[in-house]
């Protein structure tokens, strides 16, 4: 379909303030999908490109020893 620019536009079928506009939700899945529905609901449609992984660290004591020198980094 074309807008009145000549351009292509997306057509969702619900009306709100994202209307006809794709989002890409980045968040990992676990997260994603409550913005996705969020999106949704606003007339959006929500495009699902995890680009992260969020897990739990293999080794706490050098994760904590990293935060206590966060000072020392630019």
């Amino acid at each position: 379909m074309k807008d009145d620019t000549g351009h292509g536009s997306r057509v969702t079928g619900h009306s709100g303030p994202l209307s006809g506009r794709g989002i890409v939700v980045t968040r990992p899945p676990r997260q994603a999908e409550r913005l996705a529905k969020l999106i949704r609901a606003a007339g959006g449609e929500a495009i699902l490109y995890p680009v992260i992984e969020i897990r739990d660290v293999d080794d706490p004591a050098r994760l904590n020893g990293l935060i206590d020198r966060l000072d020392e980094f630019d």
